[in-house]
């Protein structure tokens, strides 16, 4: 298997174990871990999103 399939399968494991720690502290009604776990989760689709990607000529000053 290649790296960028492992990384990806890696990305989405962390993804969805983010994902279902923030819906249990909801259920409970923590809202600020709740909202301290969607924070990370959108870091961490941020991540993903550029991952593998090259960067784009454009003005470099």
């Amino acid at each position: 298997m290649n790296e960028f399939i492992k990384q990806r399968l890696k990305n989405n494991k962390l993804l969805t174990e983010l994902r279902r720690k923030e819906r249990v502290a909801r259920e409970q009604g923590n809202k600020k871990l709740s909202d301290k776990l969607k924070e990370e989760i959108l870091e961490l689709k941020a991540i993903i999103k550029n991952y593998g990607r090259k960067p784009v000529g454009g003005k470099s000053e």
